[in-house]
């Protein structure tokens, strides 16, 4: 079923307590929004904006919000990839690596109304990782 919409923020800045908290989130049915997710697998560290699923046992997706806009996406790739390939080793059911940008004046439509884009960079995230 749909979860309910229980939201939690890590706001730890130790990398492995960080960690320890989200994997402690990520088993509780309730949340399904886990802001500043946390990995860390040494000497790494990576934190997320966003891990969110859309039901109770449904796949994890990684959220990285980004100022900039859409022109720039491919240069994000590597970023997000070595989040998800962190995130990936603890969370066994994420799913898709999504970028969110801000979209430029030309994109953004009627009275700034669809002012974010959504980018599902799922293929070329993995592709990075195998390389």
């Amino acid at each position: 079923g749909t979860v309910a919409g229980t939201v939690r923020t890590i706001d730890s800045r130790d990398g492995a307590e960080g960690h320890r908290k989200t994997l402690e989130l990520l088993s509780d049915a309730s949340v399904s929004t886990v802001l500043q997710p946390t990995f860390h697998h040494p000497p790494y560290t990576a934190r997320g904006d966003v891990l969110h699923r859309s039901e109770q046992d449904g796949p994890w997706t990684l959220y990285e919000i980004k100022s900039s806009t859409s022109s720039s996406v491919s240069r994000k790739v590597p970023d997000l990839a070595f989040t998800y390939n962190l995130a990936k080793k603890s969370v066994p059911n994420l799913g898709d690596a999504m970028l969110v940008t801000v979209r430029s004046g030309k994109e953004e439509g009627e009275g700034g109304k669809n002012l974010f884009q959504v980018h599902n960079l799922t293929s070329l995230v993995r592709e990075e990782i195998e390389r």
